[in-house]
């Protein structure tokens, strides 16, 4: 179990970006290279826990993180390379919470607050982004994960100068 303290002197935590029924969402920056991140806090009470076996090693993990690497193909061997899923940096142990540290482009907004802003999407960019977040999902599914709370506040959408064109990732596994 580690020292609130500790993370504070790793990370610097911002404004909230979000809340689930189980966790918020800060944006955040690790201090030491000015790297935006993303800070989820969950308390210990509703983590999950689940028994996993990679390659003959056995273990216990927080669901969401293995959920979280498995999806991005990053866990066993065998697993499909997922770029669109978020990169895991830290997980922290607080006692009383869990901490799971995730990667954040600074210009990159959730699919609800892109669609909030934009108020319309012109049919091709919503082809291209559908597009993305299928194959997205097919390769997590590959990967024996099925993301079952896929909306827009779970996609986040990489913004362009003319926010015309842009790329889209999901954001977590939403377990509930």
């Amino acid at each position: 179990i580690i020292e609130k303290i500790q993370i504070i002197t790793m990370y610097k935590e911002e404004e909230l970006l979000g809340e689930g029924g189980y966790s918020q969402v800060y944006a955040g920056e690790r201090r030491s290279t000015s790297t935006p991140v993303a800070i989820k806090h969950i308390s210990k009470k509703d983590v999950q826990f689940a028994r996993v076996n990679c390659q003959g090693n056995v273990y216990d993990e927080i669901l969401e993180v293995f959920l979280l690497e498995q999806a991005a193909g990053r866990l066993c061997d065998g697993s499909f390379e997922n770029p669109a899923v978020i990169g895991l940096m830290d997980v922290f142990n607080l006692g009383t919470e869990i901490i799971i540290v995730m990667e954040r482009s600074p210009d990159t907004v959730d699919g609800q607050n892109y669609l909030f802003q934009l108020k319309y999407i012109p049919e091709e960019q919503v082809k291209v982004i559908f597009k993305q977040i299928i194959n997205a999902a097919l390769l997590m599914h590959k990967n024996g994960v099925f993301h079952r709370d896929l909306k827009l506040k779970n996609i986040l959408v990489k913004r362009t100068k003319e926010l015309l064109r842009s790329e889209s990732s999901t954001l977590d596994v939403g377990i509930l």
